[in-house]
């Protein structure tokens, strides 16, 4: 090939490089699964002021959640949380609900109540089909009172027994 033709057939390369780069984009932004949109958004945002607030309740009691995740056969995966107060000391008797969402697979996912064994601590079985981190968002309600908390989890993978 002549070094003449060389430049133009290298313009043409780079630019149909580019077209095949759009082409993926195009159809990666068009998955289903990348267009996850936070429920109520737009509500959220009016209420802001009413998420610092229940912030500032979540101060002031100084609960903590402690959440561990073990995976299950079949995509699930067991949730214990533990509910304990300023000093340490576990907090039984409360209604606990968790929302739990995957990095990539936001657009499903997945919520449950939380059993109380009585002793401040809670469980629940999730459907967790893909190990990795996880965001849990806890909603507490104990007496007149009402925490809050979101924790980011990893859940490990099944390794099967040889």
């Amino acid at each position: 090939m002549k070094r003449a033709t060389l430049w133009p057939a290298g313009i043409v390369l780079f630019f149909a490089g580019l077209m095949a780069l759009y082409a993926y984009l195009y159809h990666v932004a068009g998955d289903p699964a990348a267009l996850v949109v936070e429920p109520d958004y737009y509500q959220k945002g009016l209420h802001f002021d009413s998420t610092i607030a229940q912030e500032k309740r979540n101060e002031a009691l100084g609960w903590s959640v402690v959440p561990e995740l073990t995976p299950l056969p079949g995509g699930n995966a067991r949730l214990r949380a533990t509910l304990t107060d300023r000093a340490g000391r576990t907090l039984p008797g409360a209604t606990v609900r968790v929302v739990a969402v995957h990095n990539l697979i936001a657009n499903r996912p997945d919520s449950a109540k939380l059993a109380d064994d009585g002793g401040g601590r809670y469980d629940a079985t999730l459907a967790m089909p893909r190990a990795g981190m996880w965001e849990l968002r806890f909603d507490v309600v104990r007496g007149a009172d009402t925490f809050t908390a979101d924790e980011r989890v990893e859940l490990p993978r099944i390794i099967a027994k040889e």
